[in-house]
């Protein structure tokens, strides 16, 4: 098939070089800031308001997991991702009222959010 003067396999070629281009800048960077005490810092604090926080917005879940994963990512804190990522998902406004009787209201939800990530956390 042509498509603007490339076949499909061009496309797809150009496509496939591009995500790989994305994949080796992402490593570049994330090892060049993995040495900054900044970022180093800035991980662990989140991990210590998800480790000891009562009650968690999910709003302020969503930063806390972003750097909790950064994290993870760049092998800093040694929680794998893929549980966090589940973690993630069951941390949800409407995952929490679903298969938790006690998360009816937003701040119940929140307590419960925060119980729940101090333990997935530890």
């Amino acid at each position: 098939k042509m498509t603007m003067g490339m076949t499909e396999a061009e496309i797809v070629d150009v496509m496939l070089k591009a995500v790989e281009k994305i994949i080796s800048v992402e490593h570049e960077l994330t090892e060049k800031y993995s040495k900054k005490a900044q970022i180093t810092d800035r991980i662990r604090r989140a991990e210590g308001i998800a480790r000891y926080a009562g009650l968690m917005s999910s709003r302020e879940w969503l930063s806390v997991y972003s750097d909790i994963r950064w994290g993870a990512e760049m092998n800093i804190n040694g929680i794998e991702t893929t549980e966090l990522d589940k973690l993630f998902l069951s941390l949800q406004p409407y995952t929490l009222m679903l298969f938790e009787t006690d998360a009816t209201n937003a701040e119940s939800r929140d307590a419960k959010r925060a119980e729940i990530l101090r333990k997935g956390i530890s």
